[in-house]
Parts: C-alpha cells; structure tokens; sequence
C-alpha cells in the first residue's frame, strides 16, 4: 500500500512532519531510571557481601546475585568507579569526609562509601568517599 500525507493547511509541506512520524522511540532516559533504582539494590548487595557470615550458602548466594546484576549492568554499558587509591576528582567524585593522614597523598580516597556509576560517558551517580590531605 501507499501511504498518502495530507498536509494541514492548503500549500503547506508534510516533509517538516516525517522525521517526527518516523523516528524510533528514544529509552535512554527511562533505561537511566531503571538504572537508578537497582542501584539500591546493587548497594545493598555490596553491603550483604562485604559483612561477616559463618553461613557459606547465604555468602554464595549473595555473589551469585551480585554477579547476574553485574552482568545486566554490562550489558546496559554501566561503569561503576571509584576505588581507595584513586586520586580525588571533583567531576567524579562527591567527598563528604576529609582526614588528614601523613602517609596517604594529596587528594587520595581513602574510603568508598558508593560507588560512582557511568553510562555512555554521562555520569548517572557521583562517587561518595573520604579523601585524605
């Protein structure tokens, strides 16, 4: 079949219209808000795996958990950063603890209180840490 535009008014183009008729449908922003609240899953794993448990089936569990969030967030192009040793950046990192500490070096996160997250280079969550000097 063919398909007919009838333009709005007598004399005026349809063409201005079709890139709006025929675009794909854009789910950055809403694969962004899922992305943001599984992060809160994702933090409370980090939590559960990094506590001390003498149950060694509850512990895999968790990391088995852990690992298949992990894998989704690859797959959706998630970055996670942020590590003790990093130097401090401010487009990366948001610091709400500074210590001052002779054996650490300037700017030095000490402490990762969570994780940055990065999707396609835009960052969707700032890093939380302590930085030392």
């Amino acid at each position: 079949t063919e398909l007919t535009v009838i333009p709005a008014k007598e004399g005026e183009s349809a063409e201005p219209l079709l890139p709006m008729l025929f675009r794909k449908p854009d789910f950055t922003q809403a694969q962004e808000a899922m992305l943001m609240k599984m992060l809160s899953v994702y933090d409370n794993l980090e939590r559960a795996l990094n506590q001390p448990t003498t149950d060694a089936a509850y512990k895999k569990g968790i990391a088995l958990t852990m690992k298949e969030l992990l894998k989704i967030f690859s797959d959706m192009g998630v970055e996670f950063f942020a590590a003790p040793g990093d130097t401090f950046d401010p487009k990366l990192h948001n610091a709400v603890v500074h210590i001052y500490d002779g054996s650490r070096g300037e700017n030095e996160i000490t402490l990762v209180m969570e994780r940055g997250v990065r999707r396609n280079g835009k960052i969707l969550r700032y890093a939380t840490v302590q930085v030392a000097n």
